[in-house]
């Protein structure tokens, strides 16, 4: 909890209760997680949009991130270098444009960050600008192919 009140304060956000229960979680599941699973997961039951706008002041000050996938879903992980995230705090341009691979396991949907620059992966055509870009990878992850 201590580690935990010290991340918000280090990034200047209010300490209450649904930040702390939301932050730890994070922490304690290290992988991807949905908001419902988010939801599940809350000892105290706060509103969807209270959870949904922690999300997102997370995700503001590179807590953690939200990854595009190829379900309707949402997921959202925590920024650490054991995340291959390349500690966002650090201020890494192609972390915090969310600029990395994301591989989606599809026997246990297992999604992780997989640490590549993808900036020169594509060049666009004279005249196009591009905002954001976002790459998913499908297959079987390192866990499933073994059994």
């Amino acid at each position: 909890m201590k580690e935990t009140i010290g991340i918000l304060k280090e990034n200047h956000l209010k300490i209450t209760d649904c930040r702390v229960q939301m932050l730890e979680l994070f922490m304690q599941e290290r992988k991807m997680i949905t908001h419902s699973e988010i939801e599940k997961s809350l000892s105290v039951k706060h509103d969807r949009v209270t959870v949904y706008r922690t999300l997102n002041s997370f995700i503001d000050k590179n807590i953690i991130h939200k990854i595009a996938s190829t379900d309707p879903v949402g997921k959202y992980a925590l920024c650490t270098v054991e995340d291959h995230c390349n500690d966002c705090h650090q201020h890494n341009e192609h972390v915090h444009n969310n600029e990395h691979i994301h591989f989606v396991c599809d026997v246990c949907k297992a999604t992780t960050c997989i640490d590549s620059d993808i900036s020169k992966l594509i060049s666009l055509p004279k005249g196009y600008a591009l905002n954001h870009k976002n790459i998913t990878f499908s297959g079987i992850c390192d866990k499933c192919g073994k059994q």
